[in-house]
């Protein structure tokens, strides 16, 4: 991995950009895998003479020898790219994986320049996957009548030249995402094709939850969908890894299956929601009758009940009258946000950051800093005493309960509360 950093050219943090990068390494790697990270702090560094093991111990290890503000914030993309092909030409199989926000290559000529000395050290070719996040400050140039921003036309040609891949967050990804794509293209994982069916029945109305259309051999397949009959269940899965074409079955008994809650039919009636407004345009009115009927009875927004969004406790204001002015919210009446609330990396996998700003003036015996699941039972509460600024307060939580014992995964409310009022943000265990 190649880390090419601006401070500029995006609104990730040194330390942001690292927590996501070091959750990421947890949900990519194994302990059969190997990687090493190169950087610039005036000088060329790595962080292991050798390959660092893809364990959980050994990423951790390596990511807190980084700190929080390793790079410095300018481009030494050309030194970068020279060493890891050396250090690559060394090994067999190796692949790099470039993460910069980065412009510099902007001019053509140099960036073709700098294209063909790479080419000409890297015999024969070494894949370049380049994660591009800078989404901010970039430039606009046109080659051939396409348009290209920031260092786009170097990276679009460094992975076509090295047979590697490319995606940016001015695509609209985020970091997480770009990084998700290049590594999936990068690794030997293959396209897989899913059907579910029952020995006795059928299933139908199947939405996929995955990020992306399509599928991959490493990486779990979520779909929602219902069922007529009686179980087994069966899966069929089909598609090609690593060259080689594959076929095969997998049968769950009842036994073995899970019940859920009301939530996945939430999710699904969602998904069947959403699908039926991508055809509502063009759709008789029968169609968008539907879509409200459903929206309304399972209490699910859509495109054409959103003004209807009252909760229980405000149907009060149904029935007021816009000429009493008794009836005119006071600006004092308003909750306050109390506090200014940071959360890095979300979702995250071993450990998130929840950064608190709350005034100093505040009562420490007043405050509550609590993470609920979504059924509102409390997880885990952090006493606000520990912390030395009220201003300040920096909350390390591992997806812990009070027990110590690691929480499924899913989404969580942290909820900070005070004398002011009350503060909620969603996390996301994965």
């Amino acid at each position: 991995f190649l880390f090419d950093y601006n401070q500029d050219n995006s609104g990730l943090s040194q330390t942001e950009l690292l927590y996501s990068f070091r959750d990421n390494l947890f949900s990519f790697f194994n302990e059969a895998d190997s990687f090493n990270i190169l950087y610039h702090d005036l000088q060329l560094q790595k962080v292991s003479e050798t390959w660092i093991p893809g364990d959980t111990l050994s990423i951790r290890n390596a990511m807190d020898s980084l700190g929080q503000e390793p790079f410095v914030s300018y481009s030494n993309i050309a030194t970068l790219l020279a060493a890891s092909i050396e250090m690559a030409a060394a090994e067999n199989d190796v692949k790099i994986i470039l993460i910069s926000n980065t412009d510099k290559l902007d001019d053509i000529p140099s960036s073709n320049q700098l294209l063909s000395d790479l080419m000409t050290l890297a015999d024969p070719a070494v894949p370049v996957f380049i994660a591009d996040f800078q989404n901010r400050s970039y430039s606009n140039y046109y080659v051939n009548g396409k348009r290209y921003r920031g260092n786009e036309y170097f990276y679009r040609n460094l992975a076509k030249l090295t047979g590697g891949d490319y995606s940016t967050a001015i695509d609209g990804n985020t970091f997480s995402e770009c990084l998700n794509n290049v590594y999936h293209s990068a690794s030997e994982s293959g396209m897989i094709d899913i059907h579910t069916s029952l020995a006795n029945g059928f299933c139908y109305g199947r939405h996929g939850l995955n990020e992306t259309d399509k599928l991959f051999s490493n990486l779990p397949y979520l779909e929602i969908g219902k069922f007529n009959g009686e179980f087994p269940f069966e899966i069929d899965i089909s598609g090609e890894y690593a060259d080689d074409i594959f076929s095969n079955s997998i049968t769950i008994e009842k036994a073995d299956a899970i019940a859920s809650d009301s939530v996945i039919k939430q999710i699904w009636i969602g998904n069947e929601i959403q699908e039926l407004e991508k055809s509502a345009n063009y759709a008789s009115y029968s169609v968008i009758n539907e879509i409200i009927e459903k929206s309304l009875a399972n209490r699910i927004l859509s495109r054409y009940t959103a003004f209807l969004a009252l909760e229980p406790s405000m149907q009060d204001l149904l029935n007021r009258n816009d000429d009493d002015e008794d009836n005119v919210l006071d600006v004092d009446e308003l909750t306050t946000t109390p506090a200014d609330i940071k959360i890095y990396p979300n979702p995250f996998t071993d450990q998130v950051n929840i950064e608190v700003a709350l005034s100093e003036e505040l009562n420490r015996d007043e405050i509550k800093l609590e993470i609920y699941d979504m059924f509102g039972k409390l997880i885990k509460t952090f006493d606000a005493g520990q912390f030395e600024m009220l201003s300040e307060i920096n909350i390390e939580w591992d997806a812990t309960n009070e027990n110590g014992i690691r929480v499924p995964n899913g989404f969580y409310l942290f909820v900070c509360t005070t004398p002011d009022g009350r503060i909620t943000k969603k996390l996301g265990v994965m």
